[in-house]
């Protein structure tokens, strides 16, 4: 007695199964590709570790040797922006020698990582830390006056600019500029809410939107 044959619906459930299997395995397969691709840009990106917070402390990996770059405000070096494992931070000697401390929190979303304006220094300046794709920065007081400033210290994860601020200067906003002159985002001051600082210099604090 000969087997019967396969019926036409048994055939289509067939092909719906294999459809099926084929589908889920593609998935599958394009899932594990796309995790050892990320897996692979992170170790051989250093870069992209550091701005996604996975290098060393404050998202930067830490070089082997502590990295010094010195900082000029009107052509004169009033400080020093230090990549080491702590970061990289920036010091500042104002003209009564005291020194403050600024350090960058890498954030690939933002195109500014730190603003301060010390209340004490004399005389007041403007900190902001940025990425190094950062060219310039601009921005104006509350009193609309202008300023700006070119980054300095690209060669590092992070660069700076500073700008002198006269006396009861409040900064309002402030724009961060690439190379081709784009905008790259900006950040409000006088928020209250403006992150830990309470800089008079800075309305209270500034806010730094995520750029999409």
């Amino acid at each position: 007695m000969s087997a019967s044959s396969p019926s036409p619906a048994d055939n289509d459930r067939r092909v719906d199964d294999t459809r099926t299997t084929s589908g889920r395995t593609f998935v599958v397969v394009s899932m594990v590709f796309l995790l050892v691709l990320l897996v692979v840009l992170l170790v051989v990106s250093p870069r992209l570790q550091d701005q996604l917070g996975m290098g060393g402390t404050r998202g930067f990996s830490a070089p082997e040797n502590p990295v010094e770059v010195t900082l000029e405000l009107n052509g004169e070096a009033v400080g020093t922006a230090i990549w080491d494992a702590g970061g990289i931070c920036a010091e500042i000697m104002d003209a009564t020698g005291t020194t403050y401390r600024t350090c960058a929190e890498p954030d690939p979303l933002k195109p500014i990582w730190a603003i301060d304006a010390p209340d004490e220094a004399e005389p007041g300046y403007l900190l902001v830390a940025t990425p190094p794709d950062v060219v310039n920065i601009e921005g104006r007081t509350t009193a609309g006056e202008t300023f700006g400033a070119l980054t300095q210290a690209r060669e590092l994860p992070a660069a700076w600019a500073i700008v002198p601020l006269p006396d009861g200067a409040v900064v309002d906003t402030i724009v961060a500029f690439g190379v081709t002159n784009s905008d790259l985002g900006d950040a409000q001051c006088g928020v209250e809410d403006g992150g830990s600082s309470t800089s008079v210099r800075l309305g209270g604090g500034c806010v730094v939107p995520q750029q999409d």
